[in-house]
């Protein structure tokens, strides 16, 4: 018996969602971030463009121009929890460390 075609439109939202739930940044009260390119062991990491308030003000930019070809992978350190690993999508330009919080556009 054949699909009904509401199936196929209800399966096929489910399988965009993902993408458009991609967080943005990490989640929590950030203790440390690295931002990471490539394949390379050890990848390379990206060093902030700028750097303000002993740290606590981070900011990286060109994301997208910069690596065209390979992602770029965020690692957050929250406190209390182990450290998490998210490679941003490839539209991302910006992130940005203030105050504990992790954005990312």
């Amino acid at each position: 018996m054949p699909m009904p075609k509401i199936a196929l439109v209800v399966a096929g939202a489910l399988a965009a969602a993902p993408a458009a739930a991609m967080p943005s940044g990490c989640p929590g009260k950030v203790v440390g971030v690295e931002l990471e390119a490539g394949h390379y062991t050890p990848p390379a990491t990206l060093a902030p463009d700028i750097s303000r308030k002993g740290g606590r003000y981070q900011s990286w930019s060109g994301l997208s121009k910069a690596t065209p070809v390979e992602a770029v992978t965020l690692t957050c350190r929250v406190a209390g929890k182990p450290p998490q690993r998210i490679v941003l999508p490839r539209k991302v330009d910006r992130c940005v460390l203030d105050a504990g919080r992790m954005t990312c556009s």
